[in-house]
């Protein structure tokens, strides 16, 4: 027996038994939000809480901070080799520099990997000069795929405008897809 302060009627209460069926079970602790998503029955702890929430602020501040941006695209020769010469324009929206590319050569019918040589160039329209220059331009040289840090290039400052894309040379390649990678000012 106990006695208990009854706030409603200012007086104590002597109760028999105290009724904690709907208490929190330790047994039930939850320690790790995002493995007990999925649980109606578990009960958070306040550092699991935290934990989660540092960690999501901390997503949202990086995607909100983001400083990467590129220049990419896809060439389609239409079932045959891709040409020389002019193939796409893009517009960069934001001042940055250049910091990598990536390319890729794949079929058309299937999108698997390809072998093939191919060598892209990338010229600003406002100069109507490239800004790679003799650096290491975008290319695959038998091979499906490629990738490399920026080396001696012309500029690789990037200023808000458009920018044409050109195929210096090819040989075998049907369809690329490329990426010059950038970090915003």
């Amino acid at each position: 027996m106990k006695f208990v302060f009854n706030p409603l009627t200012g007086k104590f209460d002597l109760i028999n038994s105290v009724d904690i069926s709907g208490k929190e079970d330790v047994s039930n602790k939850s320690t790790n939000i995002d493995t007990d998503k999925a649980s109606n029955t578990k009960y958070p702890s306040v550092k699991a809480v935290y934990d989660w929430a540092t960690g999501l602020f901390a997503t949202i501040a990086s995607l909100v901070n983001s400083k990467k941006g590129g220049i990419g695209g896809s060439i389609n020769g239409g079932g045959s080799a891709i040409t020389t010469g002019h193939h796409e324009r893009v517009y960069v929206g934001y001042a940055g520099t250049v910091t990598d590319w990536k390319i890729e050569s794949y079929d058309e019918a299937d999108d698997s990997a390809l072998s093939g040589s191919i060598v892209i160039d990338l010229k600003s329209e406002s100069t109507g000069s490239s800004i790679i220059g003799t650096g290491n331009k975008p290319t695959l040289s038998s091979q499906s795929s490629n990738s490399a840090n920026v080396s001696g290039w012309t500029s690789t400052a990037i200023t808000p405008g458009w920018y044409s894309v050109y195929v210096v040379s090819n040989t075998t390649c049907k369809k690329v897809s490329f990426s010059i990678n950038l970090t915003k000012s």
